[in-house]
């Protein structure tokens, strides 16, 4: 047996988890149980949008439900809760972007099998302000949220083919607000690989 070789996997089995999945420290608090999605960390009264997607399993092929919310937070506990009409299977993942200030949390059931990761290693991506776009990854299919805090959130979809999302495929997710043309430093980013069920995050300007 290698022990070098050995003590290595070992010491990242160890530290990688804390770099990248459970040991991620996030501004908002997401908690999934049964039917609900529970984001605190918010102001009473404030608003956040949520992505994220579910897995199960119904006969010969899983079956995927996107999640695409905009909750306002209660007005004595700064809880915002998102009730859905079936319950959430162990396989979901979820995001959440306060739309004042532009914190982020990512979360998942309880019981997920897996460590949730902050994003891949090549990522964020570079996106300036003034860009009339937002660079992205190469995933086969998600969804990005852009917040601009303080004004609203906007969702898109991406698909494989895509490397920059321009800024007039995006819809309010809560409103008919215009879209701005073009990115302004502290706009939020956060992205979501429907794949892989991973998260990116980034800052515009940082």
């Amino acid at each position: 047996m290698n022990f070098k070789r050995l003590s290595f996997k070992v010491f990242l089995m160890a530290v990688l988890p804390l770099l990248f999945g459970k040991g991620v420290s996030w501004a908002l608090s997401i908690q999934i149980s049964g039917h609900t999605v529970e984001v605190s960390g918010l102001k009473p009264g404030a608003e956040v949008a949520i992505i994220g997607c579910s897995y199960s399993q119904e006969g010969l092929f899983p079956r995927v439900r996107a999640i695409e919310a905009h909750v306002q937070a209660d007005g004595a506990s700064g809880v915002a809760r998102l009730s859905l009409p079936e319950e959430l299977p162990v396989m979901t993942v979820v995001g959440a972007v306060d739309l004042l200030t532009g914190e982020v949390g990512v979360g998942a059931h309880p019981d997920y099998p897996y460590t949730l990761w902050k994003g891949p290693a090549d990522q964020p991506l570079p996106t300036s302000p003034g860009r009339a776009g937002i660079v992205i990854p190469r995933v086969r299919q998600g969804r990005v949220l852009w917040v601009r805090p303080g004004v609203a959130g906007f969702v898109a979809s991406i698909v494989g083919s895509d490397r920059e999302v321009p800024l007039n495929r995006f819809r309010g997710i809560s409103r008919q607000e215009p879209v701005p043309s073009v990115l302004q430093r502290g706009d939020v980013i956060l992205g979501f690989d429907q794949e892989r069920l991973e998260f990116w995050v980034f800052t515009v300007g940082r």
